[in-house]
């Protein structure tokens, strides 16, 4: 199971390495993910992560943040539904008028987590 985490975490640290080293593609991929058909895939993506977190925790480094940071993701996700299509747009739409400055340090942080997560993992 831990080797799926790490798995988990490069995927995560290339999105942050797009974001960093590439903004425009980032918002390209973002903008998919607001779409009907996108909406689902983000759900579906978030509900699994989290799962899989949570499942894999005992096995992690850090087996408390592991699962708590699993449980917030499957809770984000379970939300993802409530906050819809349209409040969705509108905050892809702030986000991508705010700059490179801000998507650039959101890459920080998911290329941080991402590596974190391998950490955790690799042990």
């Amino acid at each position: 199971m831990a080797s799926v985490v790490v798995v988990l975490g490069l995927l995560i640290a290339g999105v942050g390495a797009i974001a960093l080293f590439a903004p425009t593609r980032l918002l390209a991929i973002a903008r998919w993910f607001v779409t009907p058909r996108g909406l689902y895939a983000a759900i579906g993506i978030r509900l699994l992560v989290g799962s899989l977190l949570v499942t894999a925790a005992p096995s992690l480094r850090w087996p408390g943040a592991s699962r708590v940071l699993g449980i917030l993701i499957v809770a984000a996700g379970l939300l993802t539904p409530v906050i819809g299509l349209e409040r969705s747009r509108a905050f892809l739409q702030w986000w991508s008028a705010r700059g490179s400055g801000l998507h650039r340090l959101w890459g920080a942080g998911a290329l941080g987590l991402g590596l974190a997560l391998v950490l955790a993992a690799a042990h």
